[in-house]
C-alpha cells in the first residue's frame, strides 16, 4: 500500500470512530436489567427525592412506589411507577360547611403532578443535537410529561442551575400529554442543547387519577446526532 493512501485511510478511520461515538447511548442501564445491589431499584434510575419536589404532588399524599417489573418491552425487566389507592381527606358532619375541605377532596380526585422516576445525569455538549427515545406503557394516568432537564453552568456563578428545555417527548400520535391506559409505545423527541449546559437527565412526570396508577418505561436512549449552528455564542463574550 502506498504512503499516499495512508492519510486518507487514517482520516476515514477517525471519521468512523467519531460516527460510532456519536451513537453512544448516554443513559446508564438503558434496559433497566441491572440491579447490582439487589434493592429492587434498577441501577442508574431513581425516584425523585421528596426534598426536591413538594410531597403533596403525589395524589392524596399517598406513597409512590418505584421498582422493577416483569412487564418488559424487551429483556426481562422494566421500571415501573405505581401509587396505591389514595386516601381522600375525611369530611365529618361537623365540617360539611367547610368549602376548603371539599376543595381539597376535589383536588385529590383531579390529580397532581408528580415526578415518577428519572435517569442519572449524563454529560452533553452545548450546541449539539440529541435524539431521546424510550418505550412507555401506562394504566389509568391523567397526563404524562417526559422532560429533558438541563444543568446550566454559568461562568462566574457558584451554583449550577437546572431547567427543563423543549421539546418534550411525544408518542406516535404526536401527543405530549397522553392519557388513560395504553400498551407499549415508542416516545421520542429531539433536544437541542443550548450554551452553558454540561449535563442532562430525563424525568418522567405524571399526573395521576384518583384510582391506582402505573407507568412503565423500558429501552431508554439518548444519543448525540450532530452539532447545530448557533447565531451567537455568548460564552465567548464572558
Amino acid at each position: 500500500m502506498s504512503r499516499m493512501h495512508r492519510p486518507a485511510l487514517v482520516a476515514l478511520a477517525l471519521m468512523a470512530a467519531a460516527a460510532g461515538s456519536a451513537q453512544q447511548n448516554l443513559v446508564a442501564n438503558p434496559g433497566v436489567e441491572v440491579d447490582a445491589d439487589g434493592d429492587g431499584m434498577p441501577d442508574g434510575w431513581s425516584l425523585a427525592s421528596p426534598a426536591d419536589y413538594p410531597a403533596d404532588w403525589h395524589v392524596g399524599g399517598g406513597e409512590a412506589q418505584v421498582g422493577l417489573s416483569e412487564i418488559a418491552h424487551s429483556g426481562e425487566r422494566s421500571i415501573v411507577y405505581s401509587t396505591p389507592t389514595p386516601t381522600f381527606p375525611a369530611i365529618g358532619r361537623d365540617r360539611w360547611w367547610d368549602f376548603g375541605a371539599w376543595d381539597d377532596r376535589r383536588a385529590v380526585g383531579a390529580g397532581h403532578w408528580a415526578v415518577a422516576f428519572r435517569t442519572e445525569d449524563f454529560p452533553v455538549k452545548e450546541y449539539h443535537l440529541y435524539r431521546v427515545r424510550c418505550w412507555v406503557r401506562a394504566r389509568d394516568i391523567l397526563r404524562l410529561h417526559i422532560k429533558f432537564i438541563a444543568t446550566y453552568v454559568y461562568p462566574h456563578q457558584e451554583e449550577p442551575v437546572e431547567r427543563w428545555i423543549h421539546p418534550l417527548l411525544h408518542n406516535p400520535e404526536h401527543e405530549t400529554h397522553a392519557t388513560g391506559s395504553f400498551g407499549w409505545q415508542r416516545w421520542e423527541g429531539l433536544v437541542a442543547v443550548p450554551e452553558f449546559v454540561e449535563q442532562g437527565r430525563i424525568e418522567f412526570w405524571i399526573r395521576e387519577w384518583a384510582a391506582p396508577t402505573a407507568l412503565w418505561c423500558d429501552d431508554m436512549s439518548v444519543k448525540e446526532i450532530r452539532p447545530f449552528p448557533y447565531f451567537k455564542r455568548r460564552r465567548d463574550e464572558l
